[in-house]
């Protein structure tokens, strides 16, 4: 096994260009039980030097209680998960998607 091999890579990065059309992309969740909630998302495409994501927000996702032989150097008997919320860029809002079966029903 090479170990030495990969310790002393050099770091480089490399230019990479996109020369596409943008095309529109429908990511949808379709449920058929009326008491739960679908969901429809319209993306569009992005260049490479656009940004991706926005950021939103933290969420807390929950608490992790530590054994009792285990306390933090603080003392503290526990501490909380935190989750950053982010949000495509490209996101279409407000757009009006219609999905309908092969006889035109909806």
């Amino acid at each position: 096994m090479n170990v030495l091999g990969c310790i002393t890579t050099e770091t480089e990065w490399e230019d990479l260009e996109s020369d596409y059309d943008h095309v529109l992309n429908v990511f949808g969740l379709i449920n058929l039980d009326s008491d739960q909630t679908s969901f429809i998302g319209l993306y569009r495409t992005t260049d490479l030097d656009e940004l991706s994501q926005i950021f939103i927000g933290v969420d807390t996702v929950g608490y992790y209680e530590y054994e009792d032989e285990d306390k933090s150097e603080d003392g503290e008997g526990g501490y909380w998960v935190i989750d950053s919320i982010y949000e495509p860029a490209a996101m279409i809002e407000d757009a009006s998607v219609f999905v309908t079966d092969d006889q035109g029903g909806s």
